[in-house]
């Protein structure tokens, strides 16, 4: 949340966004107001990220029972709702009450900024589709999975009679340097298999093949990859997951600046 206020000194139209914030693990109200600022100070191009988590070590650190963890992120996408959508807020449920409550500023969105979830699982991905206003897809899903899960998704949508924004996640470098690519190809499976060990290896249909996922190589390679996503899925946002462990800051500020140039003006409409 500090780091998106002291983005939006720097842009006027750049959408700015969590991806995602561990909803469970936070006070709903303190969220909404922090929410609130940046949706403000960016004058309305703000996105709430939000997901469930899914390490062990961070669900115990916060005092919290696995078993609680949906119950409180439904409830806690829910205050966040009524509080911005409502110039008087009142809640009552098992984890939150909420009376007469006010914030101030309101929204700069109106009637209020989306909420994206982040999702896995089936389950967990028709969840996304019930209580947010989108899905963001995950990095590491392959295209069967993907296909399925989307459909999933745009099935309930369909029920809510909602289009719902779809956001995808790919991991990204640019680099002409074959060494460097092979490098950062390795660095990104390396953080994929420790996301694993943390809790994601309970997720029975994660692809092994990264070669769809990631998309690192030289310009016109990216340019390709990115374009068969866009083709493929028509995502209102890609989100490029970039600065993986072990990517040195030169490599890093590079490949932001290669791909400013050379990439990201060959996809716009």
């Amino acid at each position: 949340m500090p780091l998106l206020v002291r983005a939006s000194a720097y842009t006027e139209s750049m959408s700015l966004g969590t991806s995602v914030l561990l909803l469970p693990l936070l006070n709903p109200m303190d969220v909404v107001e922090q929410a609130t600022t940046i949706d403000v100070m960016s004058r309305g191009n703000f996105i709430l990220g939000v997901g469930l988590g899914y390490r062990e070590n961070e669900i115990l650190a916060s005092g919290m029972k696995r078993n609680e963890l949906i119950d409180r992120f439904c409830e806690s996408i829910n205050v966040i709702k009524v509080v911005w959508e409502n110039e008087t807020a009142n809640f009552s449920g098992k984890h939150f009450s909420i009376k007469d409550a006010k914030i101030n500023p309101r929204p700069f969105q109106k009637p209020r900024p989306p909420i994206l979830v982040g999702a896995y699982d089936d389950r967990a991905v028709i969840r996304a589709g019930s209580i947010g206003d989108g899905w963001i897809v995950p990095p590491e899903l392959a295209s069967t999975p993907l296909e399925r899960k989307l459909t999933l998704y745009q099935n309930e949508m369909r029920l809510r009679k909602r289009r719902g924004i779809l956001a995808m996640m790919r991991a990204f470098h640019v680099t002409s340097n074959r060494e460097e690519a092979n490098s950062v190809r390795n660095l990104v499976s390396s953080h994929f298999a420790s996301k694993r060990k943390m809790g994601l290896d309970r997720l029975s249909d994660l692809n092994d093949n990264l070669d769809y996922e990631v998309i690192v190589g030289e310009p016109s390679h990216c340019i390709e990859a990115m374009s068969k996503l866009k083709n493929r899925y028509q995502p209102d946002h890609l989100i490029l997951l970039m600065g993986f462990q072990g990517i040195s800051n030169e490599q890093l500020v590079e490949s932001i600046k290669l791909a400013g140039d050379s990439v990201l003006p060959c996809l716009e409409d």
